[in-house]
């Protein structure tokens, strides 16, 4: 079960004129249930949700200090199948490990029911958008603070290079700084980027062009769904840095270790944006950007909604390789020069790496 968090000042969902729910400060929620998930996945989601530390404590205003339930703030959540896309491979997403939707609906009202008897006065502290239904997700997300959480028993094993994205196909999207609006857009999509402490030219290639080859919309000759990119539609792609989406869940409160220092990720963070402006004809007004280090808020107005996570090749499917146990010598073979054909070299993770790299951009 993933789940991405948005620490909000306000978020709601429509359905056509229709507003199904709406919140204030608090979280909005988009979760996507998966074909393995079960109610103990639940259990766990629901309860990391409302003990979540990302909000400033309302006594001493200490930032990451105090849970949902301590500052009485509401949470929205939204089901959202593309979570559980799996775009490594290829630029069209794959959605095979999302749940089908006549399972996946009493898992979700399962989870909103386990939710709420988390929730004092859940009511009107938990709100929900509609189940299957074609929405408008407004989110105003406020930082911006994007936190990416999977059930323990999901998660892959990461190997510290990694790149994170989240793409949200939006109607619209904007940042302020105070009452300045640093970038805007209209259709395209709007991509909270983190940079991890061993990202490199490589991972900033290697993102930039899955962002621009990505096909999340509809094709502008056929309407065929999922079957175009940024450049065919000549959509916009605002981009903000967030270093949120490097954090690590140990408890309830999010450890930032992996994420790069504010001076070397700012450099990184301006040689994406120019590698990716490259990439895009008329980027001076397709490309637009928050504003790096500010304290922003990113408005948003996710189109179906359709959310995809994405991280760079070296964190997808690759796994460390451990060398095999060393077999016992017999003692016929003491004093003799010890050799065992199944120990790993000592590089060889480094070529499962490289391989699997050279794989994707090949296919890309």
């Amino acid at each position: 079960m993933k789940a991405i968090v948005q620490k909000v000042t306000k978020a709601s969902v429509t359905v056509g004129e229709r507003c199904t729910g709406s919140i204030g400060q608090g979280m909005c929620v988009l979760l996507g249930i998966s074909t393995k998930d079960t109610d103990q996945e639940i259990e766990w989601m629901a309860n990391k949700l409302v003990k979540l530390r990302i909000f400033n404590h309302p006594d001493t205003d200490k930032p990451w200090d105090a849970d949902l339930l301590q500052c009485k703030f509401a949470i929205l959540v939204v089901s959202q199948f593309t979570l559980q896309c799996v775009v490594n491979k290829g630029t069209r997403p794959d959605f095979h490990q999302a749940m089908k939707s006549e399972n996946s609906l009493p898992m979700f009202n399962k989870f909103l029911e386990v939710l709420r008897s988390k929730v004092p006065n859940s009511n009107d502290l938990v709100q929900v958008g509609e189940f299957g239904a074609f929405m408008q997700v407004h989110i105003q997300n406020d930082g911006p603070v994007t936190i990416p959480i999977e059930t323990p028993a999901r998660q892959v094993t990461y190997i510290e290079t990694d790149m994170r994205a989240i793409i949200q196909k939006v109607t619209k999207a904007s940042v302020t700084v105070g009452d300045r609006c640093t970038g805007s857009i209209g259709q395209g999509m709007c991509v909270l980027l983190g940079i991890s402490t061993k990202d490199t030219d490589k991972e900033i290639e290697w993102m930039a062009n899955k962002l621009v080859k990505l096909r999340i919309f509809n094709h502008p000759d056929t309407d065929k769904p999922w079957d175009a990119d940024l450049l065919q539609c000549k959509f916009g792609i605002l981009v903000v840095s967030q270093f949120t989406l490097q954090c690590v869940l140990k408890g309830n409160k999010p450890d930032f270790h992996n994420a790069m220092k504010a001076e070397e990720s700012e450099q990184m963070y301006n040689k994406f944006v120019q590698v990716l402006r490259s990439k895009i004809p008329n980027s001076d007004t397709l490309v637009q950007e928050g504003e790096f280090g500010a304290f922003m808020q990113v408005h948003i107005q996710n189109d179906g909604p359709v959310t995809i996570p994405i991280d760079s090749p070296e964190s997808l499917a690759t796994q460390k390789v451990k060398p095999a146990k060393p077999q016992k010598q017999n003692n016929k073979n003491q004093g003799k020069k010890k050799t065992d054909s199944t120990e790993v070299p000592k590089n060889d993770s480094d070529k499962v790496v490289e391989q699997v790299t050279e794989d994707l951009d090949k296919k890309l």
